[in-house]
């Protein structure tokens, strides 16, 4: 385990103070990463959220000082289930990784997320972490750099893994069953995207929430029949033909932020 010199160890002590300070889920977000931006230098970075859903981890509400919306939108859309370091997501343990202790750097630059994500951002580089609460996955951590300024050094992954650990500890304090992710704020997402009718969103949301199609009905006070009309205009306007797909636009649909400058 590498030594953190006694100036880390002064510079970490605030940033962890502040850590514990935070009540908000978003707030701790832009917080942790704005202390990030001083102690690990890096070009691109942001924090997710997750949470068990149908019978997966959910990955949600990412925020980021550094990236688009259109950067962190594309990860999610297109990337997140072929990341060659979502290996990690599957310990019961909080923890810290650097990619270049996990793939070679030719099996690195023939991926799909290098070639088409990763390098038109210009990073190449990443180390990350994940935030656990009694063996749950509540969230994560991901850092770039450019190939030019090198990889993460062993000092940068154990200071890392110094503010994961309260990290996770505050995250599990505050939230033990982990934040749920707003399967309506997700439908509001794709309704404003699609231009869906509020029938529509709300049959998006009560499918999403598991409901048959007579639930539905009995729920909205409207026949099976006026549901399956409905639910084809909504599948016309997503582009789908089934109940699995649009369950899959529904959670694989984030809701992102990018913190301002300063805010």
């Amino acid at each position: 385990m590498p030594h953190l010199p006694g100036e880390v160890w002064e510079a970490l002590d605030p940033a962890i103070l502040e850590l514990h300070t935070q009540a908000d889920p978003k707030q701790l977000q832009t917080c942790f990463l704005r202390r990030l931006e001083a102690l690990i230098p890096h070009r691109r970075s942001f924090f997710d959220l997750c949470a068990p859903q149908a019978g997966r981890l959910v990955f949600f509400s990412p925020v980021s000082l550094n990236m688009s919306e259109a950067e962190l939108a594309a990860y999610y859309q297109e990337y997140q289930y072929s990341d060659y370091v979502a290996w990690s997501f599957a310990s019961d343990q909080p923890t810290v990784y650097r990619d270049s202790n996990m793939i070679s750097p030719a099996a690195r630059e023939s991926a799909a997320i290098y070639k088409q994500w990763m390098q038109p951002m210009g990073v190449y580089w990443s180390m990350g972490s994940t935030v656990m609460g009694a063996a749950h996955l509540l969230g994560s951590v991901t850092l770039f750099r450019s190939r030019e300024d090198g990889d993460f050094t062993d000092q940068e992954v154990e200071l890392l893994r110094v503010l994961n650990r309260h990290l996770s500890a505050h995250f599990a304090f505050l939230w033990p069953q982990g934040v749920a992710p707003s399967q309506e704020g997700r439908a509001g997402t794709l309704a404003s995207r699609f231009g869906l009718s509020q029938r529509e969103r709300q049959i998006a949301e009560l499918v999403a929430a598991g409901r048959s199609n007579a639930e539905i009905g009995a729920e909205l006070f409207i026949s099976e029949n006026t549901v399956k009309k409905h639910a084809g205009s909504l599948y016309r306007k997503l582009g789908i033909t089934s109940r699995t797909q649009l369950l899959r636009l529904v959670f694989d649909c984030p809701s992102v932020v990018v913190a301002p400058p300063g805010g």
